[in-house]
C-alpha cells in the first residue's frame, strides 16, 4: 500500500480525534486549522517509519498530542511551507466540527473549559472523550492505568466546575 493511500485511510478513520485535540489546544478557527495541518504534516513525515509497535490509532494520537503540546509551548502555530499538496488539500477540505455543528456554542464552552485545564489534564479528558480505555490512555501518555484513573477522575471534576462557570465564553 502506498504512503498516499495509507495516509488517506488513516485520516478517514481518525481525523475527528485530530480535530478534538486541535480544539482543546487552539482557541480560534485559524489556529485550529493551522494546528490540524501541522498534525497532518507530522503524521505524513512519520508514516514511513511507523513500525506497528503500537496501534495506528495510538501512534497517530501520540503525534497529534506532541504537535499540540509543542504549539502551546511555542505560543504560535506556524504553517510549514514544504507541506505536501495532499496535506494542504486535506487540511482545508476537512470540516472543523466547531465551525459546522449546531452545537457550536456548547462545544465552544467545552473547549474553552478544556483550555483552562493543565496540559496533562487536557490530554486525559480529550482521550476519554474519544472513548479510549484507561489502558489506551496510559499507553498514549506513558502513565500507569491506575494513575490515569485517578488523574482522569480529578480532571473531569475540574472540567465540570469550569464548564458551569458563568464567566466562561
Amino acid at each position: 500500500m502506498s504512503d498516499d493511500v495509507r495516509f488517506q485511510r488513516l485520516l478517514d478513520a481518525h481525523s475527528p480525534v485530530l480535530w478534538r485535540i486541535a480544539g482543546a489546544y487552539a482557541r480560534t478557527r485559524p489556529d485550529r486549522e493551522d494546528l490540524y495541518q501541522e498534525m497532518l504534516l507530522q503524521v505524513w513525515r512519520a508514516l514511513p517509519s511507523f513500525r506497528s509497535e503500537a496501534t495506528e490509532r495510538t501512534w497517530l494520537t501520540r503525534i497529534a498530542f506532541n504537535v499540540a503540546l509543542g504549539a502551546v509551548r511555542q505560543r504560535d502555530v506556524r504553517r510549514t511551507v514544504d507541506a505536501p499538496a495532499a496535506v494542504d488539500a486535506l487540511a482545508t477540505d476537512a470540516p472543523d466540527p466547531l465551525a459546522t455543528t449546531d452545537r457550536a456554542d456548547a462545544l465552544g464552552r467545552l473547549y474553552a473549559a478544556l483550555r483552562r485545564l493543565p496540559e496533562a489534564d487536557r490530554a486525559l479528558v480529550v482521550l476519554s472523550l474519544d472513548e479510549r480505555s484507561h489502558a489506551e490512555i496510559a499507553d498514549v501518555l506513558g502513565l500507569s492505568v491506575s494513575n490515569v484513573a485517578v488523574r482522569l477522575h480529578r480532571a473531569k471534576a475540574r472540567l465540570t466546575t469550569l464548564v458551569s462557570d458563568p464567566v466562561l465564553p
